[in-house]
């Protein structure tokens, strides 16, 4: 099979994290740089740090906005870092989605849809169009925007042309989501798997009102996919974080037998105390993998038989595939 990803969701998932994965495991954060300016829009600089979630070290992906482009400055990054309620740019402790309230290190809520620039599909794609990214990546990422626009669509009951953008739309999902189509086709994985996808629980304030956790929109975008719900109650996968692990998985299970050469952790924003907060990537061979036989032994007792049959008997035996017989 070659080289294999299995992606660990054991706290869920979020662009942001799926991304400090990648670049955990080696995606050259200038070659990713490169990639998502060609986008040709405003969004500031991108940058990767270490970072210990409950003393996993991680890489921790972040989006530094321009000014006048999104509300997130470096300085109200690392007060989230410092702040031991987690403020963060997500109510849920990832990254990868603009939508809900932010809570700052002085713990005041600010809904980022009243001060974020928010862009419509037509703008997305028209920006993905004309990017440095290969033909097959452009087709990806725009095929994913086109499922973010349908998942809100079938949530508001409304044709896919007159969706809103504003949660899909902003800056940081749109990075995340391009990001990982060009840190995917840089790892080339040959398989993909995922494990079942821990969503989280509680409540998730959206533009719309406060949602029980998976939201709405996530919840749409992981129909297919193995989840459940366990450890801290709060939103653990964001709509961008199962849609990127809805697209590259080929199917879902344990962790198959490889021959393990890296392992990646990306960070959400938020540190809890006893749960690493990350998601994790294993790659590895599973052509090299050792492979496992199963063996069956039959037995009988054979009495008052022609010993002059045995011999023929055993011809038989070993033709049919037996290692041994007596």
């Amino acid at each position: 099979m070659g080289k294999t990803l299995y992606i660990d969701c054991f706290s869920g998932a979020a662009g942001d994290m799926f991304l400090g994965a990648l670049l955990d495991l080696g995606l050259p954060l200038d070659a990713l740089r490169e990639a998502v300016g060609s986008l040709a829009v405003e969004y500031g600089t991108v940058s990767a740090d270490r970072v210990l979630r409950a003393g996993v070290s991680a890489t921790k992906f972040r989006l530094i906005a321009s000014q006048g482009s999104e509300p997130e400055t470096v300085a109200a990054q690392a007060a989230a870092e410092r702040s031991p309620r987690s403020g963060h740019r997500h109510p849920h402790g990832h990254a990868s989605h603009s939508h809900g309230p932010v809570q700052h290190a002085h713990d005041e809520l600010v809904d980022e849809h009243d001060v974020a620039g928010h862009h419509s599909l037509p703008d997305i794609e028209r920006y993905i169009a004309r990017s440095a990214l290969s033909a097959p990546a452009r087709e990806r990422a725009t095929a994913l925007f086109r499922r973010l626009a349908e998942a809100e669509a079938a949530v508001h009951q409304i044709p896919v042309d007159r969706v809103h953008l504003h949660e899909v739309g902003a800056l940081d999902s749109i990075i995340d989501v391009v990001g990982s189509v060009f840190g995917m086709e840089w790892l080339g994985a040959e398989r993909v798997v995922s494990s079942p996808v821990n969503v989280g629980s509680g409540t998730v304030r959206r533009e719309h009102g406060v949602f029980p956790v998976p939201a709405p929109a996530t919840a749409i975008l992981l129909k297919g996919a193995p989840v459940y719900a366990r450890g801290v109650a709060t939103e653990l996968t964001t709509p961008t974080g199962a849609l990127l692990v809805t697209e590259f998985a080929g199917s879902y299970g344990q962790l198959p037998e490889m021959s393990l050469d890296a392992i990646g952790y990306g960070a959400g924003d938020k540190d809890f105390p006893d749960h690493p907060n990350v998601l994790r990537f294993f790659v590895g061979d599973t052509t090299t993998a050792p492979a496992l036989e199963t063996i069956v032994s039959i037995e009988c007792e054979i009495d008052d038989m022609n010993p002059q049959l045995f011999g023929p008997l055993m011809d038989r035996l070993s033709a049919a595939g037996a290692l041994d017989g007596y």
